[in-house]
């Protein structure tokens, strides 16, 4: 059993340790669902995990290594009354400041 407020909603972005320097704080972030990526939720920026872990949900891509470690980034949902349910899968979009979007797996 897990106990907890879901107001405020917060996601949980789990970056390739690879990918790590490319995720700013502060930047503007939104996610995408799974197959669906015309669907942009915004998000706010809350924290960064202070540590680097092992991936813990592997995705089965055949490109995906099992010794991958990841950064964990905390975000807020903006729109509190978006649909998510459950543990969703898709990507992040967070603007580089440079016009490259970075889109590690949420």
């Amino acid at each position: 059993m897990i106990l907890g407020s879901v107001t405020p909603l917060h996601v949980r972005v789990d970056v390739d340790e690879h990918d790590a320097w490319r995720v700013r704080g502060g930047a503007l972030a939104a996610a995408s669902p799974r197959g669906n990526g015309s669907i942009r939720i915004p998000l706010e920026f809350v924290r960064f995990e202070p540590y680097v872990i092992p991936k813990k949900s592997l995705t089965g891509d055949s490109t995906e290594r099992v010794d991958t470690r990841v950064l964990q980034v905390i975000y807020r949902v903006k729109d509190q009354n978006v649909l998510l349910r459950g543990t969703a899968n898709g990507r992040l979009h967070q603007d580089s400041g440079r016009g490259e979007p970075v889109a590690p797996r949420l």
